[in-house]
């Protein structure tokens, strides 16, 4: 069947006119070596409201979600938790492993089941409200995103508009989204190892590198990335 429906496929594509859309150069390259190789192809990236998604001063959200304002705070989230395997869940759990003796750092994990604390880490279920998720982004010091399959997340694209640097592995179209050691840090793909190191990296920054790199995110954002940007 496949050789069969490979044929019709192509003969569907031959005589249909239309002109595809991608939102990252990695999904580009991988279209143009496909059997749509031939048709017109545009690079248009996801754009996000940034007026929801913003800055907010760290002091006041901590205090509104009560987090502590002496802890460094690892956010992380994923739809369906941490058993959702293409966003990485094994990897965060050795990520957590690692730091786990560390008594300055909590890992705040939004996308579980239920709200919980483990040693460590606080699971918190999924948060639908938008400006309530751009709230947790400016509480936090810094995102890890171990995805392993992925495109232009809106995750990572709504946690810089908000100023927080993003820890993640080189996945799909990522790296274009992360610029490393600038906004991030791009660990390489499916090394928990890196990953680990990128996260140091971040958490390790002094105040004014801390807050260049925020506002690096924040202008990477405004300037690529907004839903005025995806529409012109």
């Amino acid at each position: 069947n496949e050789k069969y429906l490979e044929y019709k496929k192509k003969l569907i594509y031959r005589n249909s006119d239309f002109h595809i859309v991608v939102p990252s150069n990695w999904l580009k390259s991988k279209v143009e070596q496909s059997v749509l190789s031939d048709k017109p192809i545009s690079l248009i990236y996801n754009g996000i409201d940034t007026s929801i998604f913003k800055p907010h001063s760290r002091e006041k959200v901590r205090q509104e979600l009560n987090i502590p304002l002496d802890k460094k705070i690892v956010l992380s989230i994923m739809r369906r938790g941490q058993s959702n395997p293409w966003k990485g869940g094994v990897y965060l759990n050795q990520t957590i492993e690692y730091f786990k003796k560390n008594q300055d750092i909590i890992f705040l994990c939004l996308g579980g089941d239920k709200e919980k604390y483990i040693g460590n880490v606080k699971n918190i279920p999924y948060v639908l409200d938008d400006s309530i998720l751009a709230k947790y982004y400016s509480a936090a010091d810094v995102l890890v995103y171990p995805s392993i399959a992925d495109n232009c997340p809106l995750t990572i694209l709504e946690a810089h508009a908000c100023g927080l640097p993003i820890a993640s592995f080189a996945t799909g179209g990522i790296p274009e989204l992360i610029e490393h050691q600038k906004t991030g840090y791009i660990a390489e793909y499916k090394n928990c190892n890196d990953l680990v190191h990128g996260l140091e990296f971040i958490l390790e920054l002094d105040n004014s590198k801390n807050e260049q790199m925020r506002l690096n995110a924040v202008e990477k954002v405004r300037n690529n990335f907004t839903l005025d940007k995806m529409v012109s």
